[in-house]
C-alpha cells in the first residue's frame, strides 16, 4: 500500500551479514547492518531484560529502556533505509517486518524499538511483525464479520495445572466477551465462544464435531521453554491429579494444523520462545508453518496482571478493522498506559509478539 512502510530485516544465514530493505511505495531502499560492539550491546540488553523477568531482578528504568528502543531503531534504520525513512509522511503506518534464520537476530526483542523523534513507548502506527517463510501456505481470504451464515468462533482453552500458580484466564474470557458485545460488526447471536479446560482429551474432543470449526484458538495459561530449548504450553494432566502435562511446539500444531484456524492467540509465557534453529521448538512459529496464518504469542515471562489487560482492546481494535497488526499495537498501548509507574519502566508492553504470514494481516 502506498501508505504503508515495509522495512524488513533479511539474512541468507547463520551468522552472516544482514541488510535491512525498505519500501514505500515505488520507493525502495538497502543498508547492511553491522555486526561486532553494536549487536552486542543489544544481545546483552536482552539478556538483562530476560533476567528482570525471570529472576524478579530490578527493573531498567524508563530511560534506559528508551534508549534501548533507540539502539534498536539505529541499528536498522541506516544509510539509504534512513534516507528513504526521513521522506515519510508524518503518521505513515509502519510495519517492519522481522525476516531472517539467524536466531541472534530473531532472538532481539524488536518490538521495543523506538523512533528517537517520536513519543516514548509503543505508538498505534507502527507495527512489529515476525514474518517465517512458508511455501504453499497461503492466508483464507478475510472472513466478513456479519454477514449471513458467517458466525465468529472461538475455541478458548484454559488450562490451571496444580502445580503452577494461578492464572487470570477468567478475566480474560470476560474482556473477550466485552469485546464482541460492543463491537458494531457482530450481532448478538452471531459468534460462538466455546471454552473447555486444557487437557489433552478436551483439545481433542473439541475438533471432534464435523461442525466444530473455528476462527480463533485462544489459550490461557502457562508456557515454558525446556533445556534443550524446546517450547511447551503447559496442559492439565487429568489422570495425575491435575498436574502439569507439557504438550510440545510440534505436538500443539499438530493437532491444530488443518482446523481451518485463522489466528491463535497464546496469553502464556514463553510461547515466542526457545531455539529458532529448530523451526518447531518455538510454539509460536510452529503454529504458522503449521498453516496458521498469525499467532499473538509472548517472548518473554508474562505478568498475569497484564494478560486481559492486553487481550481486551486487542480484541476490540480486531474486531473494529480486523488487522491484527493495529490490533496488538492497541494492545501494546494499553499495556504502557495502565501499567505505568513512574518508579520504573514497563516492560510488559513489549512482550508480546506477533507472527504472521507476509499478507496475513487482515484477519476479517
Amino acid at each position: 500500500m502506498a501508505d504503508t512502510l515495509d522495512l524488513v530485516i533479511l539474512s541468507p544465514g547463520a551468522q552472516k551479514a544482514a541488510i535491512a530493505l525498505a519500501r514505500y511505495g515505488s520507493d525502495i531502499a538497502i543498508a547492511d547492518l553491522p555486526s561486532g560492539k553494536e549487536l552486542t550491546a543489544l544481545r546483552n540488553f536482552r539478556d538483562r531484560i530476560s533476567q528482570v523477568l525471570l529472576l524478579n531482578q530490578p527493573r531498567p528504568t524508563k530511560n534506559e529502556l528508551t534508549k534501548f528502543g533507540h539502539a534498536l531503531f539505529d541499528y536498522i534504520v541506516r544509510g539509504e533505509v534512513k534516507r528513504l525513512y526521513g521522506r515519510l509522511p508524518l503518521n505513515t503506518l509502519t510495519r517492519i517486518h522481522i525476516l531472517t534464520n539467524r536466531p541472534d537476530l530473531q532472538s532481539l526483542p524488536w518490538e521495543y524499538l523506538q523512533d528517537p523523534h517520536q513519543n516514548p513507548g509503543p505508538w498505534l502506527n507502527r507495527s512489529i511483525v515476525r514474518i517465517i517463510p512458508t511455501i504453499g501456505y497461503a492466508p483464507p481470504a478475510p472472513l466478513k464479520l456479519g454477514a449471513s451464515g458467517a458466525k465468529l468462533k472461538i475455541l478458548f482453552v484454559y488450562a490451571v495445572p496444580q502445580d503452577q500458580t494461578l492464572v487470570s484466564w477468567p478475566s480474560v474470557k470476560s474482556k473477550i466477551e466485552s469485546a464482541i458485545a460492543l463491537s458494531a460488526g457482530i450481532p448478538a447471536n452471531n459468534y460462538e465462544l466455546n471454552m473447555i479446560q486444557g487437557t489433552t482429551e478436551q483439545l481433542f474432543e473439541a475438533f471432534q464435531n464435523q461442525n466444530s470449526k473455528y476462527d480463533i484458538f485462544q489459550f490461557s495459561g502457562h508456557g515454558t521453554v525446556d533445556a534443550s530449548g524446546e517450547g511447551h504450553i503447559l496442559l492439565v494432566d487429568s489422570k495425575k491429579s491435575d498436574q502439569s502435562h507439557p504438550l510440545s511446539a510440534s505436538e500443539l500444531a499438530a493437532i491444530l494444523q488443518g482446523r481451518g484456524i485463522r489466528l491463535a492467540i497464546l496469553s502464556a509465557c514463553l510461547t515466542a520462545a526457545g531455539n529458532s534453529a529448530d523451526p518447531f521448538n518455538v510454539v509460536a512459529e510452529a503454529l504458522l508453518r503449521s498453516g496458521i496464518p498469525a499467532v499473538v504469542a509472548n517472548q518473554l515471562p508474562v505478568p498475569d496482571e497484564s494478560v486481559a489487560t492486553f487481550v481486551g482492546p486487542l480484541y476490540a481494535q480486531l474486531l473494529n478493522t480486523g488487522d491484527i497488526d493495529l490490533a496488538v499495537n492497541e494492545g501494546r498501548v494499553k499495556l504502557s498506559v495502565t501499567l505505568a509507574a513512574p518508579s520504573f519502566a514497563t516492560l510488559e508492553w513489549g512482550i508480546p509478539t506477533l507472527y504472521r504470514y507476509i499478507d496475513g494481516q487482515q484477519v476479517f
